[in-house]
C-alpha cells in the first residue's frame, strides 16, 4: 500500500487501522479530525492531524510515510 492511500484510509476511516511492522502489532485511532491515538508495540503518541500521524517517528525511528508499502496484517 501506498503511503498516500494509507493516509486517505487513515482520513476518511472513523475507526481503528489494526497492521503489524516489525513483528509489533501497531495502529492508528482517529478519535476525531484533530485527535489521533498512533501505537507500535509498548509505544504510544497522540496527534491532532492526519498529517502529524503520518510523519511521526514511532514505527522503530520511521513513519508511516517510510513504512507503508511494507506493513502487513493490515485490518480496517
Amino acid at each position: 500500500m501506498t503511503s498516500d492511500i494509507l493516509k486517505n484510509l487513515i482520513r476518511t476511516h472513523w475507526s481503528h487501522i489494526l497492521f503489524e511492522y516489525n513483528g509489533k502489532e501497531c495502529g492508528v485511532d482517529p478519535f476525531s479530525t484533530t485527535k489521533y491515538d498512533v501505537w507500535c508495540g509498548d509505544e504510544l503518541r497522540q496527534v491532532e492531524s492526519v498529517d502529524e500521524v503520518m510523519a511521526l517517528t514511532i514505527f522503530d525511528g520511521k513513519s508511516l510515510n517510510d513504512i507503508a508499502e511494507v506493513i502487513t496484517n493490515i485490518e480496517l
